[in-house]
């Protein structure tokens, strides 16, 4: 009948569109063309700056490496090979960008390896770096004094005032309005977030729960906000 044979038409494109067709040959299915796939089916709710970072490290690591590879084409081997290319020449990675960028390819692979075309799964796992992260030293008060002492006169000194103050992520330093601020109060509500994914600016609410926050502001900061507001323009610190 016409109507079954429409909808075994529609269900036929479908597959082909999908990559599901279990006709495409392996050889045929490449590494970029499924990590576009993966994107837009898996990863939409990702945000904007998360999916710009993925964007980016498989652009300019992974790409270079595999090229148009095909996925049944890269395993073990293939894959040890690539994680040792990261660590090798003058723009070698640390451990922990090595990881982040290596995890890209099973979580590929994770969604890959049920396409029926796929015999075996592809992307199989490396023997990664040990983790080379140094212990992290914040600065202390002579130094803090002396970052203030330089800013001081300049467009930068809010900024630092504000980061030394208050501990604001950058998002958070870059989205603070003054809607946000009760000077009366001697309170900043940090609710919004400002960042740049791509070149395109993006504003939103902060990534967890905790996130969003009252932080009681110390007088000299309040007087400070209060004699740079005279003469600030716009709704953002």
């Amino acid at each position: 009948p016409k109507r079954e044979a429409e909808r075994l038409l529609h269900q036929r494109i479908a597959e082909l569109n999908t990559g599901l067709d279990e006709h495409v040959k392996p050889q045929l299915i490449t590494l970029k063309g499924w990590f576009r796939d993966w994107m837009a089916l898996y990863k939409q709710n990702l945000s904007p700056s998360t999916q710009v970072d993925y964007e980016w490290r498989f652009t300019h690591y992974i790409v270079p490496y595999f090229g148009s590879q095909s996925l049944s084409e890269i395993h073990g081997i293939e894959m040890q090979k690539f994680i040792n290319s990261l660590q090798k020449g003058k723009n070698s990675l640390s451990s922990k960008r090595i990881r982040n960028t290596y995890n890209i390819l099973p979580a590929i692979s994770s969604k890959a390896h049920a396409l029926p075309q796929l015999h075996q799964p592809p992307c199989s796992t490396g023997s990664l770096p040990k983790n080379d992260s140094k212990p992290r030293s914040a600065l202390n008060r002579e130094e803090v004094a002396r970052y203030l002492e330089c800013a001081e006169g300049t467009d930068l000194a809010l900024i630092f005032i504000l980061e030394f103050s208050l501990g604001l992520r950058l998002g958070e330093l870059c989205g603070l309005r003054w809607q946000d601020i009760d000077l009366d109060k001697g309170t900043v509500h940090i609710c919004n977030t400002r960042i740049n994914a791509g070149g395109k600016v993006i504003e939103k609410g902060p990534k967890t729960a905790a996130g969003n926050r009252t932080i009681v502001l110390g007088t000299k900061l309040i007087s400070r906000l209060r004699l740079y507001k005279e003469t600030a323009c716009g709704a953002y610190v």
